[in-house]
């Protein structure tokens, strides 16, 4: 079966770099790692269901050539909750035979979680990494890449600053030792239970 996509994307920062302490999207007014490609798709070459009947239930002015967010809600998120114009569109969408597409990557992520991968690569060369009591080789991978996250969110400027210091992801295999080594005593540093303990006292006070 065949399908045609309709798609629009956002926040296409197109290049993410280092910029010493920090991303060159960290300057941004409302940053975000994300990148995002979602729309609608039907089955085919034509969907039997019939588009003016959305435009004239969403009351579109005439000139509008396609449809915009703030034509559909306007505000935070749970304003755009109340929206009832957003609850006619999902409506709609549920009794036509289109479908929702959605693809959200988070460029901060996948930048930086081959340093998990070329580390374990590289140890399993000597088998010195035992997979079994995490489940698996995935899990562990999984389980490493998602903490080597948070730690840049915790403490971005040096994290990033580190990075920066031995070119990543250029890193000349001579250089390996040191970035390893420097990696592993930030890490450490958050590691410890009064670190932790900082972290939540911190969430609660956001909260």
């Amino acid at each position: 079966m065949s399908y045609t996509f309709f798609y629009d994307e956002s926040n296409n920062i197109r290049k993410l770099f280092l910029k010493g302490r920090s991303f060159n999207t960290d300057s941004h007014s409302n940053p975000s790692p994300c990148f995002v490609l979602a729309g609608i798709l039907h089955e085919g070459n034509a969907a039997e269901s019939d588009i003016n009947e959305l435009i004239d239930a969403l009351k579109l002015p005439p000139t509008a050539k396609e449809l915009k967010f703030k034509q559909v809600a306007k505000g935070g998120f749970l304003d755009n909750l109340k929206s009832v114009k957003l609850v006619v569109l999902l409506e709609w969408l549920l009794k036509s035979d289109y479908y929702i597409h959605y693809d959200n990557i988070n460029m901060e992520y996948w930048s930086l979680v081959d340093i998990i991968d070329d580390c374990c690569e590289y140890v399993d060369t000597y088998g010195g990494l035992d997979y079994s009591r995490a489940g698996g080789k995935r899990p562990y991978l999984d389980y490493h890449k998602d903490a080597l996250y948070e730690l840049m969110k915790i403490d971005k400027s040096n994290f990033l600053s580190l990075l920066s210091k031995y070119n990543y992801p250029k890193i000349e295999p001579k250089d390996a030792p040191a970035f390893n080594k420097g990696l592993n005593k930030l890490a450490k540093k958050y590691s410890r239970p009064e670190a932790r303990a900082r972290k939540i006292v911190r969430q609660k006070n956001f909260i």
